[in-house]
Parts: structure tokens; sequence; C-alpha cells
């Protein structure tokens, strides 16, 4: 049994150090901590190891300071049989956390009720300190909000002296539970303009971290990613192209001009800027009503200009939340950008919504940057 509290002790301590090695922002809901925690005894007790169960909740109050409640019961069977319960308040120091591992230091302090279930003895109602060391364990972007604890702590009870000869007990407690966050996880807001001291080459506000394209010429426009804007998908950026709205499938010369087929029209597809949306969000920003202002007037072009014309909107979620809540966000966002569209004179019987949840990714979901991009709604259009 000593083994096992030694083991519990040098896994914290590990976990700590290896935590130091590779920080990163810790999750800051409150959360509720149900445990089940093995008690090495005080040889003065007169009795065998004890077990019991703690439900906690915590919150943290800065990225380095939280603090718990807990509720606690225990027994012990030996020589004497003991039985204890009641609560404490635990102070968190959180160490530097890793994408798997939030270690922490501990420093508490409580009160208990003990009781002997033997003649002859006194209860009494005792304090207590204790100190420690315990990790929360959590594996990123697996779809389980919940996560593993390990906590491991020297406990002093200040034994009343009038109660079983006034001895005070020291003991060494480990608890190995879950951890379940109360809420949902706030999302990283993404900074695209590259900030003051970090490097952006070309100077088009993109930072070099984030920028696809770090070549791009003085006073070009860009897009998101550092990229020039090709608002028609023609392969001419905007600011070359001579005749920026060219229909999708429509072959252009080195001006982005088209090269009309004589006496015919062709049919073509037509793909339009992404819309982009908050965390959590199926809300038409600002800006995003301006690219459908302007996506709506070039698809009211089409539908004059050909008989038949199928617009498609898909709707895109990242991976943060469960596949199920962000496939039904996905299609509230297909469907937020065709009210807007039908709002601006679209023929509402020309248009089909998608919903794809975070099963179509753009970019990856472990940057915020990625998350970003891979919130959108795309629109195409095709007219024959």
């Amino acid at each position: 049994m000593i083994d096992l509290f030694r083991a519990g002790v040098a896994a914290a301590t590990i976990a700590g150090c290896v935590a130091s090695a590779a920080a990163e922002a810790r999750d800051l809901r409150p959360y509720v901590s149900p445990q089940f925690r093995i008690i090495n005894s005080d040889d003065d007790r007169n009795t065998d190891a004890g077990y019991g169960l703690e439900a906690a909740f915590g919150m943290a109050v800065t990225q380095k300071w939280g603090f718990e409640l807990g509720l606690f019961y225990e027994e012990y069977d030996g020589a004497l049989d003991w039985e204890t319960y009641g609560y404490r308040v635990n102070n968190l120091y959180f160490l530097p956390a890793t994408p798997w591992i939030q270690s922490y230091g501990s420093i508490g302090f409580g009160l208990m009720h003990e009781e002997i279930q033997a003649a002859g003895f006194d209860n009494s109602l005792d304090g207590f300190a204790d100190i420690g060391l315990g990790f929360f364990l959590n594996k990123p972007d697996s779809g389980v909000d919940a996560g593993l604890r390990l906590d491991s702590r020297y406990r002093h009870t200040f034994a009343d002296d009038n109660a079983y000869n006034g001895n005070d007990f020291g003991e060494m407690v480990v608890s190995l539970g879950l951890v379940f966050p109360v809420g949902r996880k706030a999302e990283e807001a993404p900074a695209l303009p590259a900030p003051t001291g970090v490097t952006d080459s070309d100077g088009d506000g993109v930072g070099d971290r984030y920028d696809r394209c770090p070549g791009t010429p003085s006073g070009v426009p860009v897009d998101a990613v550092g990229c020039p804007l090709d608002s028609d998908g023609d392969g001419v950026p905007d600011d070359l192209d001579r005749s920026p709205r060219t229909p999708s499938g429509v072959a252009v010369d080195e001006f982005g001009v088209p090269v009309e087929s004589a006496g015919q029209t062709q049919p073509v597809e037509r793909r339009f800027e992404d819309v982009n949306f908050a965390f959590d969000s199926s809300a038409i920003s600002e800006y995003a009503s301006v690219l459908l202002d302007n996506t709506a007037a070039e698809i009211r072009a089409l539908q004059e200009k050909y008989k038949e014309v199928t617009v498609q909107i898909t709707g895109h979620t990242d991976s943060v939340g469960t596949k199920e809540y962000n496939s039904g966000l996905s299609t509230r966002r297909a469907n937020a950008v065709r009210d807007y569209l039908v709002r601006k004179g679209v023929n509402p019987d020309s248009i089909v919504t998608l919903g794809f949840g975070e099963t179509q990714p753009v970019a990856s979901n472990k940057t915020p940057q990625g998350r970003l991009l891979n919130r959108r709604a795309e629109v195409r259009a095709r007219g024959k």
C-alpha cells in the first residue's frame, strides 16, 4: 500500500516537470470532479488503510490560481473502525500546461467529523491542513469534454485533545477521478492583421506566420491569408483584372477579359468568396453582408442571362463541440446566407442548402486562424 502512495506522488511530480516544458493557456471553465480516494492511515489510528469518496467543485480565478470546495466521506476498517466526513477548501497553483496535461500544486484546509465505531471513545470535530501535487489529463480535439484526474497530498489532522488520546494524524491521501467542465469552451479570438512586433515581410497586414503568399507586391489587396484577391476566381488577381466579375468557367485573357466564342453562350459555374462566422454563431457580420450584397448582384445578373441558374450554399464549422451540434450549426449558417440572398432579390426556388458540420475543413483546427477559416459558408452558382 505504501508503494501505491509513493507512485501517486511520483506521477504527480513527473507531470509537473513535463508540463513546465511546453506552456499552453488552460481551460478556465468551472468544473465538477467526483473522486475515489485511498488513505494510508496513521499508525495512531490503530486501523488499516481507509477508502472514501469526494465531490469537488473548482473554478480558476486567473491563469495561475484557482480554488476548490470539496465534500468527502471516508471509512477505515481494522482493529478500530473509523468513519469520517467533512469538507475542505483547496487553493490551486497551476503549472505551465501541455496540450494533454494541466499540473498543479495545492494547499488546503478544512474540518472533518470523526467517529470511532467502538465503546469508550468520543466523537470529535477536527481541523486539518494538506499540501499536494496533481494533474488533469485530457486529450484535445477528442470530442469528449471530460478528463481524468490524479491527486496526491499529505494531510495533517489536528485531533481534539479529548478524543482518542489527543493524537494528531499525518496521512497520505491519493485520489483518482474524473473532471467535467461546466459550460461551453470559449474560443480564442484570432488576430488576422499582424500586431505590433509580429513580422510582416510584405506589409500586407497579414503576419508571416499566417501569410500563404508572403511576396505580395505593396498595395495589392489581399484576402484573410495574405494572397492577392481574385474575386471572380478566373486566375487573374483583382489588381490586374479588367473584368473582375467574370462568371466561373469562362475563358479569359491575361487581363481577365472573357474570350467569347462566336454566337455561343457558354454554361458557367461560379464560386463566390466564402462567408466566415464568429465562434458558435450563424449571424451575418457587417463585413459578410458587404460580400453577400455583391454575391446577390452577380447571381441576379446570372439569372437574367441564363434560363436555369442553381445556387448551392454549404455550411461548415470548426471541430470544437460535438459532431451532432456542429451538423446543426452548419445548416443554420447555410440557411442564414440563403435568407440574406433572398432578401437581396435572389430567386429562392433556385437555392439549395446543405450542412456538412466539421467534416470538410479547409485548414487545421489546431490553430485559431485555421478554425476561423473552417467556420464558413460556401456559395456556388451554375447557369446554363
